[in-house]
């Protein structure tokens, strides 16, 4: 009895339920979000003060203006997806229930009191049940899920797509400069062309990995409840319904 007394009685589960613990939790999980921003700003300004000098000399000016063009383009969308996946909320709290929803037959969470129906899952970090939940992604700071989804797959396209283009056009300067000066290359020139090659190459598989959950209308968490079987959710050969329900039917939306 006492145990359970000082459990009940605990300041530390009190903090833990308190505004001033979620407020510090949310400002944490949002230090990625710099990390990433800091990452494809400094990427932008090393290709276009640096490597740009060194491709207008190798390739001329057109065609290097051509390839940055095409590269700020897709930052631009990579960091629109971005934005929109960190900012766009799933959690049941923020998404009111349509008009014919039955809150008798719905279940509640035990944590945080929300209506939990089907496919929703509480979030430890968030401290809140989030709709349709794939996974808590630390590089966005929030929870992917129902509404966000399709957010979260076009950002990781666009990073695929945006560090591989660096990376080629980056090599390729580094490599003219050393031909030409030997080994005066930029340490952060090459620091840089070394994270954001690696970028390329796992959240390229990630993607694909996502591609293959979409098509299975699974998500992760689901992917790892039922692995080798179908869940309840699944249709038979629905692989471009499955697509449409996350991206819609508007083709130039979905980029």
């Amino acid at each position: 009895r006492r145990r359970l007394r000082r459990g009940r009685n605990n300041p530390m589960n009190s903090f833990d339920n308190s505004k001033c613990a979620k407020c510090i939790t949310k400002i944490v999980c949002k230090i990625p979000c710099v990390i990433v921003c800091g990452i494809v700003g400094g990427d932008t300004y090393l290709l276009y003060g640096y490597s740009r000098l060194v491709l207008m000399d190798e390739i001329g000016t057109i065609l290097t203006f051509l390839l940055l063009l095409i590269y700020g383009i897709c930052v631009s969308l990579l960091l629109s997806s971005y934005f929109r996946c960190m900012l766009t909320s799933c959690a049941v709290e923020d998404n009111p229930p349509p008009p014919d929803f039955d809150g008798d037959k719905c279940p509640k969470c035990d944590k945080c009191g929300n209506w939990k129906p089907p496919r929703t899952h509480h979030c430890s970090l968030c401290g809140t049940c989030s709709l349709k939940m794939d996974h808590h992604c630390p590089w966005v700071g929030n929870c992917v899920g129902l509404h966000n989804y399709k957010f979260f797959l076009i950002f990781l396209f666009w990073v695929s797509i945006t560090a591989g283009l660096y990376a080629i056009l980056t090599g390729a300067a580094m490599f003219k400069a050393y031909k030409s000066f030997g080994s005066m290359i930029g340490a952060w020139s090459v620091l840089s062309l070394f994270i954001t090659a690696s970028f390329a190459l796992s959240v390229g598989g990630f993607f694909f990995f996502h591609v293959h959950l979409l098509r299975e209308n699974k998500t992760t968490l689901e992917n790892m409840k039922y692995r080798g079987q179908n869940t309840p959710y699944q249709r038979a050969k629905a692989g471009k319904e499955n697509f449409n329900d996350v991206f819609g039917d508007v083709w130039y939306l979905w980029f």
